[in-house]
C-alpha cells in the first residue's frame, strides 16, 4: 500500500513541477516581451526609432490584450484572428528590429515560439 501511495505522491509531485516549469517559462517570455515593448516605446519617443518598428508592436500589444477577452467569449473565428494578428505582427517586429536592436529581436523570438507553442497546445480553434 505505501508503494502505491509514493507513486501518487510522485506522480504529483512531478505535475507540480511542470506547473512550476511552465509558469516560469511564461513568466520569463512575457516579462521579456514587455521589456522589448517598454524599450521600443522609450526610443520612439525618444526619436531614435521610426514608426515602422513601432505599429507592428503596437498592433501586436492591442492584440495580446485583447485575446483573453476572445477567449472568454468563445468565438473560434475571432480567437484564430487575434492570433494571426499576433503571429504576423510579431514576425514583422522581429524582422524590422533584428538588424538594430537584436535584444527587441531576441525577445519578441522566443514570444513568437511560446505563442506558437501554446497554440498548439491549448487553443480551441485547430479542433
Amino acid at each position: 500500500m505505501s508503494g502505491s501511495r509514493r507513486t501518487e505522491n510522485d506522480g504529483c509531485v512531478g505535475a507540480s513541477m511542470a506547473k512550476i516549469a511552465v509558469g516560469f517559462s511564461w513568466l520569463l517570455v512575457y516579462t521579456g516581451a514587455v521589456f522589448s515593448y517598454l524599450y521600443v516605446f522609450y526610443e520612439f519617443i525618444a526619436g531614435r526609432i521610426s514608426q515602422m518598428i513601432l505599429w507592428p508592436l503596437g498592433l501586436n500589444l492591442i492584440a495580446n490584450l485583447y485575446y483573453p477577452v476572445v477567449k472568454r467569449y468563445h468565438r473560434r473565428w475571432l480567437e484564430a484572428v487575434v492570433i494571426l494578428v499576433v503571429v504576423v505582427t510579431t514576425v514583422i517586429s522581429v524582422l524590422a528590429t533584428i538588424g538594430r536592436y537584436p535584444l527587441v529581436a531576441f525577445w519578441q523570438g522566443l514570444y513568437l515560439l511560446w505563442v506558437l507553442m501554446v497554440v498548439s497546445l491549448k487553443s480551441n480553434v485547430w479542433r
